[in-house]
């Protein structure tokens, strides 16, 4: 453990809480299907005592042909519910169409996710 890890902090937000926190993409789409603009909303369970949680996770992009793109590291705030993703992060690895976006890609953390529209459309 480096010299900025909180322990007490850790031990607050994941000992001493319930529940599964779920994360929501909000994504704006352009026309021609690329993404104009990335947000992740982390809901709080309702039941027990649960908070926001901060999470590292990573956010899989799978282009027109369902290659994947990998937008790693992404700090989710146990103070705001609402993480921003860096236009640069996704515009530099690839520009086009977008056929699903998988947020916690790998599954590095210990969080529910849903999937947007245009997502679940094209798994099905």
């Amino acid at each position: 453990m480096g010299p900025n890890y909180k322990f007490k902090e850790w031990s607050d937000s994941w000992l001493m809480t319930s529940g599964v926190n779920t994360l929501v993409p909000n994504v704006k789409y352009g026309a021609d299907e690329s993404i104009e603009g990335l947000e992740i909303k982390q809901l709080v369970d309702p039941v027990g005592n649960n908070k926001l949680r901060k999470s590292k996770i990573d956010v899989g992009i799978y282009d027109k042909d369902y290659n994947l793109h990998l937008i790693p590291d992404v700090v989710l705030s146990q103070k705001n519910d609402t993480t921003v993703i860096d236009q640069k992060k996704i515009v530099e690895p690839f520009i086009g169409p977008v056929k699903a976006i998988v947020l916690n890609h790998g599954d590095h953390a210990y969080l529910k996710v849903r999937f947007d529209e245009q997502t679940l459309d094209n798994f099905v």
